[in-house]
């Protein structure tokens, strides 16, 4: 840089220029060495607030959590950036005794010039963004309505031979040509353990429906009944609750005739008029589904079901190895005799699984079936 300036004659060499910047690299608010304990001081300050208007900011999060509500993105994205600047904040602090110890002429210069600076331009970085921060961190929203699932994982036990069924339900009901399909089969066969075998596919395979709900229907049932179950799935406040019978149908139609929907109906003992209770008629245009359980073939005519599927008892190979799974393979080791005459109690029980395989692989029976003899077994 000297030699530069000797070869421009010292007349041209624009020293106010010069004189300027040098002041200004001394004197300025850029100066950061010189600024860095203020700033610091500052930052510090700054950061406390900061800290503060978090902590309210997450109290009142909680509370709305509390309540089922969702936090929104802009909190949640807030939130993270004051961890993230907590955290380059901190290091600035930590390291502030070794910095200043570093400053000279009464904190205008440094020993280490190029370190200093760089710390000193750093602590202003931050402190212009934690101000950044104070000033988009007041909301008057906080959380919002959790958007209601298009499925639910339902329980189920074990099963043993529906496999075959509920592929069939499955492709009658990605068929566009049907709309309503009706599963039909004496009690205890197994229709609601198929008709939720269908619900949890609907969780676990890609689909272009917007809902899918499950209702059980019962022999005592009522259209509120029924009404409130669906409201409770496709609705995430209770303001519908007081609502009489014609209002929750309104509801439940204003709300699924904008839906691609899947109903799912358990325990149909008789003809059950949908249109009352608010459910859209689904057609090829909605592309909306039907599906219901019932134990007489009757019922799925009544209901005009396009499709319908015999659910039919286990095989004898079937009950049993579900009774096996119910059981495991220690009750049945107890005793040499147990598996024979086991074997035999789920055959004569004609493979009704869940009225009959599933409850007698309770040990309290398995005994009964030893002490008393299979002839003597009460069913």
């Amino acid at each position: 840089m000297v030699w530069l300036l000797n070869l421009i004659p010292w007349n041209q060499i624009p020293w106010n220029q010069i004189f300027s910047l040098v002041c200004g690299c001394f004197f300025s608010d850029r100066n950061y060495i010189h600024m860095m304990e203020a700033n610091l001081d500052a930052l510090q300050t700054a950061m406390r607030e900061l800290m503060d208007r978090r902590d309210d900011l997450l109290g009142r999060v909680t509370i709305e959590e509390d309540k089922g509500l969702q936090r929104l993105a802009q909190i949640e994205g807030w939130l993270e950036r004051v961890e993230t600047v907590g955290a380059q904040v901190n290091d600035l602090v930590e390291a502030r005794s070794t910095e200043t110890e570093r400053l000279c002429l009464f904190g205008y210069c440094s020993h280490n010039c190029i370190t200093s600076y760089n710390y000193g331009a750093e602590v202003l970085k931050r402190l212009e963004e934690v101000k950044e921060l104070l000033s988009k961190g007041v909301f008057d929203v906080v959380a919002k309505k959790i958007p209601v699932p298009k499925a639910e994982k339902r329980y189920i036990q074990t099963t043993v031979g529906l496999d075959t069924k509920v592929e069939m339900a499955w492709d009658s009901l990605m068929n566009d040509g049907r709309r309503t399909l009706g599963l039909y089969g004496m009690g205890g066969v197994g229709k609601t353990a198929l008709l939720t075998r269908i619900n949890n596919k609907f969780v676990e395979v890609k689909n272009e429906f917007d809902i899918v709900i499950s209702v059980v229907v019962s022999k005592e049932f009522q259209n509120e009944g029924i009404q409130d179950q669906i409201l409770g799935r496709i609705r995430v406040d209770n303001e519908w609750k007081q609502g009489t019978e014609n209002v929750k149908a309104s509801l439940i139609n204003n709300n699924l005739k904008r839906k691609k929907f899947v109903l799912l109906l358990d325990d149909f003992w008789s003809e059950v008029d949908l249109n009352k209770i608010g459910v859209p008629a689904p057609t090829r245009e909605n592309g909306s589904k039907i599906v219901f359980t019932t134990r007489s073939k009757e019922v799925c005519n009544y209901m005009v079901a396009d499709d319908q599927i015999k659910v039919d008892c286990l095989s004898p190979d079937e009950a049993w190895e579900l009774f096996r799974i119910t059981v495991g393979e220690i009750p049945l080791k107890r005793h040499q005799d147990i598996p024979a005459l086991a074997r035999m109690v789920v055959e004569k029980c004609c493979a009704v699984y869940h009225l009959h395989s599933m409850s007698l692989a309770k040990p309290c029976h398995l005994k009964k079936m030893y002490t008393n003899g299979i002839t003597q077994l009460v069913f």
